[in-house]
């Protein structure tokens, strides 16, 4: 009996008795410069930067798409006259989460891959055009001092921009929010980098930097006074204090940990034009 189980355990080797030998990593996603196709371990959905505007050339004419956070996005090209038509509509994901559907009402519905900064137009089956040149149908994504320069939009216009809007908290570490009392929860960046919020007891007050859409808040102070009830006002801070990235567009603003969802904001008074 023993030479038996030494012969199946010896036969085991390759399908169970000796270690599992691990799965070769998923490969990396591609940089524009490589606008192959290929499967991301993780979903270009769950991307951090997949927001903003993206500019390119598709059948010849110079384009670009805004994709904002409530699913809405604008595609404006350059036709021959030198004219511009835009096309308004909201987009949503493609079933794998690698690709997002524009939907143009009585128009025919566009698709495209969402890369690593870069957006590529794909055919009703999903699949790459063919393309004389390995950059049309490829749109990149631009900064936003790019999108300004490219069509004269002042920088403080801009969807992405956060600074002068009175964001009022909305929800909280996934809890949609609204105030028991009178007061106002909220906060407000300044252009010069500072910011000031209140999340129910404490005048909150601090810095920010911005690099993409990448955010750090540091030098947080407040004043400090106790409150009956200051578990909101805990979460607030924390949340300012960790997190590192952001979305927004001209109505919305989250502040994020990796891909999760700390704080979000509505706008409450737009800045005048």
């Amino acid at each position: 009996m023993k030479r038996l189980l030494l012969s199946v355990c010896t036969l085991g080797l390759v399908s169970g008795c000796g270690p599992k030998k691990e799965k070769d990593p998923e490969p990396a996603p591609t940089e524009i410069g490589d606008t192959s196709i290929v499967e991301a371990a993780h979903t270009a959905e769950n991307s951090l930067d997949y927001l903003g505007r993206y500019k390119g050339k598709i059948d010849g004419k110079e384009t670009s798409i805004e994709l904002s956070e409530d699913f809405s996005y604008l595609m404006t090209a350059t036709l021959v006259s030198g004219k511009k038509a835009e096309v308004k509509g909201i987009f949503k994901w493609n079933p794998k989460g690698d690709a997002i559907v524009l939907d143009a009402g009585k128009e025919q519905e566009k698709q495209f891959f969402v890369g690593e900064r870069f957006l590529v137009l794909l055919d009703a089956d999903g699949k790459r055009l063919n393309a004389k040149n390995t950059g049309d149908y490829v749109l990149a994504k631009q900064s936003e001092s790019d999108a300004a320069k490219s069509d004269g939009t002042p920088m403080d216009r801009l969807p992405q921009t956060i600074t002068g809007i009175h964001w009022r908290l909305s929800e909280i570490n996934g809890r949609t929010f609204r105030a028991s009392d009178k007061k106002e929860y909220f906060i407000q960046l300044n252009q010069d980098g500072s910011f000031g919020a209140f999340a129910g007891c404490n005048r909150m007050g601090g810095k920010y930097e911005l690099n993409g859409s990448k955010v750090r808040m540091f030098n947080i102070i407040s004043t400090m006074m106790a409150c009956p009830e200051m578990k909101i006002e805990e979460e607030f801070k924390k949340a300012l204090e960790t997190c590192d990235n952001y979305v927004a567009n001209e109505k919305v603003l989250q502040f994020r940990k990796g891909g999760a969802n700390l704080v979000k904001f509505d706008a409450f008074d737009l800045p005048k034009p």
